[in-house]
């Protein structure tokens, strides 16, 4: 074991870095892991909380999305439990299609390859703790990505409905998690019910400068998620959203971001 108190998985991508910087904000050493989760080595876990932060999204990775989404973590599980170690996974709220909200005991239905890939890798088994969730972020891809870039109208639905967050307050949050052992099994963090539609218009309004959104309602899916434990925990209130979007607008890190998305 090494001195850290969190490991990180996948600490290169959007949730790793920001992952990374909330532990550093709340004080607690932590070690960036670089490791494919694909394929782990056997001493892969190093640290008595372990935040998985990889995933690979997209269609036709159907084999992919099997070795990292679902087998990865079940390794990964496996090497903390040799250890003593608990694992913090993050799965997603893609693994629900029909009319929500969702709480921890709906029935997953998820709609496509990551969906399903996402679903077979949560580990629920105790000391371990999987964590369903969605968030936008300053990443290559995504809403923010495509209305700086400009480049196409923007189609978006009022009928693709979620309760997501910003990539900050979901990593703030899964530390508050991984210090919290008491909590195992299956917990959703809870938000507020926002659609695509919405989404787009109001980050639009803040940027002040936008492309053309195409308004599309053909595209249709309820991910919108709630808890039955989250209130019973103790756990934070997470800020509304559009306290989190000005937030995530604001500070050095936006600033970058605006200049590698334009380059």
């Amino acid at each position: 074991m090494s001195d850290a108190k969190i490991q990180i998985m996948a600490v290169g991508g959007m949730l790793g870095q920001a992952v990374a910087r909330a532990a550093k904000r709340a004080g607690l050493t932590y070690c960036a892991v670089r490791h494919d989760i694909a394929n782990l080595p056997d001493n892969a876990v190093v640290a008595p909380i372990v935040i998985n932060c990889a995933a690979v999204l997209g269609s036709g990775k159907t084999e992919l999305c099997e070795a990292v989404n679902t087998r990865g973590p079940q390794v990964l599980s496996e090497q903390c439990d040799r250890v003593g170690s608990r694992l913090i996974h993050v799965s997603t709220d893609a693994v629900f299609s029909t009319e929500g909200p969702h709480s921890e005991d709906s029935r997953p239905r998820p709609q496509d390859p990551y969906g399903v890939s996402k679903l077979r890798g949560e580990i629920v088994r105790a000391p371990h703790l999987t964590v369903r969730t969605a968030f936008i972020g300053l990443g290559r891809y995504g809403v923010l990505a495509e209305l700086l870039r400009g480049e196409a109208p923007v189609k978006a639905s009022d009928k693709l409905l979620w309760t997501g967050h910003t990539v900050d307050t979901v990593a703030e949050l899964l530390i508050v998690l991984g210090l919290r052992s008491d909590i195992t099994g299956l917990i959703h963090i809870p938000g507020e019910a926002w659609s695509r539609w919405q989404l787009v218009n109001h980050i639009c309004e803040r940027l002040g400068n936008c492309p053309e959104i195409i308004r599309d309602d053909s595209m249709v899916s309820d991910r919108r998620l709630c808890s039955l434990r989250w209130g019973t925990l103790g756990l934070p209130t997470p800020p509304s959203f559009t306290q989190q979007v000005d937030r995530l607008l604001q500070g050095q890190e936006w600033l970058e971001y605006q200049v590698s998305v334009a380059k």
